[in-house]
């Protein structure tokens, strides 16, 4: 893992939180109608704030992406920088690596740390996996920071402004999966019917407990439907809900909609995972048969390579063979050219031609 030296690590989140509460306090003006000045002054600062941070995230991505350790290359998709925050690696719409920046769970990195020949995530997957492993409990704190932080701003230029925050409340233990703030966030979107995703923030967090009791409430009415060797499991309710969980997390949910009826979703639904349950058995029987086919032809193979060793010493024992066998003919071709010119030489001192 790439570690973020920690002078540049203050410097990144510095700006992070100035645009973030920023973005913050000009939503909240915005919405409760505050003096016109104090939006003007305050979009001012965001793009200031905004311009900013996006420089500092490209220079911490070269400084990720060109940094050489001995000479080779950084072998992680995932920076760490301080007070929780991970930056991690992926592939963008447009196929070049952008990173993504979050606070995470320090003991769950390794579910998301490639390291090696490195693999990004696509970005489809990175929206999915990561909520498994958000820290929930430092974001709330976060949110709650930055909130604080805007009003700081706002009251720098509208002292009446008010702003009541709900407070953050921990849910009580129950014995499903948690709700994450993206699958809230998803309910509030596709079962209240809050389809912006600002409005859909702003509604979870002013009615956390509800939201995720509903969420909790329905899932205790779903089924296991399928559980992947990557720890992910979909679980499927009657109202044709999909929940997607891991790390004892609901990460996401989303309505089963083929265009027909719900009863009709429904079926297609348990069609198909008897299908994908068909096929997963299937492709399994083929790699125990392949595994068991391997096996004995990495002998065979084995019994091959020993005899081409044992060839291949023959070989060369028959070749220094060979070769001895030619210099001892050379010396006795040599020897008897040798001879037959000392016979020229005595012939020649006799008889002429």
């Amino acid at each position: 893992m790439y570690i973020v030296e920690e002078a540049v690590s203050k410097r990144f989140l510095e700006k992070k939180i100035m645009y973030e509460s920023l973005n913050v306090a000009v939503r909240l003006v915005t919405k409760q109608m505050g003096s016109t000045g104090s939006i003007a002054e305050l979009i001012g600062m965001k793009s200031k704030a905004k311009k900013d941070y996006f420089e500092e995230v490209q220079s911490l991505s070269n400084s990720y992406f060109s940094n050489c350790v001995g000479g080779k290359p950084v072998n992680s998709n995932m920076l760490q920088l301080l007070d929780g925050w991970y930056g991690v690696a992926y592939y963008n719409d447009k196929k070049s690596i952008d990173l993504k920046f979050e606070l995470l769970i320090e003991r769950d990195i390794y579910m998301l740390e490639r390291t090696g020949n490195i693999h990004h995530f696509r970005k489809n997957d990175i929206e999915t996996a990561i909520v498994a492993y958000i820290d929930e409990s430092s974001l709330e704190l976060y949110k709650h920071s930055l909130i604080q932080r805007a009003l700081e701003f706002i009251h720098d230029y509208d002292p009446e402004f008010k702003y009541e925050e709900v407070p953050i409340t921990s849910n009580p233990v129950s014995n499903f999966p948690r709700p994450s703030s993206h699958s809230s966030k998803r309910w509030v979107q596709r079962i209240v019917n809050i389809p912006n995703e600002v409005e859909a923030e702003d509604y979870r967090r002013n009615h956390l407990k509800e939201v995720d009791c509903s969420i909790e409430e329905g899932f205790s009415k779903a089924s296991k439907l399928w559980e992947g060797s990557d720890g992910i499991s979909y679980w499927f309710d009657d109202n044709n809900l999909m929940y997607v969980v891991g790390n004892n997390v609901i990460i996401t949910l989303y309505e089963e909609d083929f265009g027909f009826t719900k009863g009709i979703n429904k079926s297609i639904v348990l069609l198909q995972i008897e299908e994908i349950k068909k096929s997963y058995e299937e492709l399994g029987l083929m790699e125990r048969e392949h595994e068991e086919a391997s096996r004995e032809v990495d002998k065979e193979l084995s019994g091959v390579e020993s005899q081409l060793i044992e060839l291949q010493a023959s070989m060369s024992y028959l070749n220094s063979c060979k070769a001895a066998l030619l210099a001892t003919k050379d010396k006795s071709t040599k020897g008897i050219k040798m001879k037959r010119e000392q016979f020229n030489n005595q012939f020649n001192k006799l008889f002429k031609k």
